[in-house]
């Protein structure tokens, strides 16, 4: 899988769990404290989570790191 396949990727797969828990990306990147454009450019495969953040972005949805990556979206 290539650099941008990995970004499309977690890019759908974010947008669909935080459409799921009901809330704005801009909401979301606040609420874990990034600035408030931080998920719509993950979500726009423009910038890829470090391990930190992912961690902090699954916590915030209140699922697994293994689950986000491999539910069948």
């Amino acid at each position: 899988m290539t650099d941008a396949e990995r970004k499309q990727n977690v890019a759908k797969r974010l947008k669909y769990f935080r459409n799921l828990k009901g809330v704005s990306a801009k909401q979301m990147s606040l609420d874990i404290g990034k600035n408030e454009g931080y998920i719509s450019m993950i979500e726009n495969a423009k910038a890829f989570p470090s391990l930190e953040a992912f961690v902090d972005i699954v916590k915030y949805l209140g699922i697994s790191c293994d689950f986000f990556m491999k539910a069948n979206i």
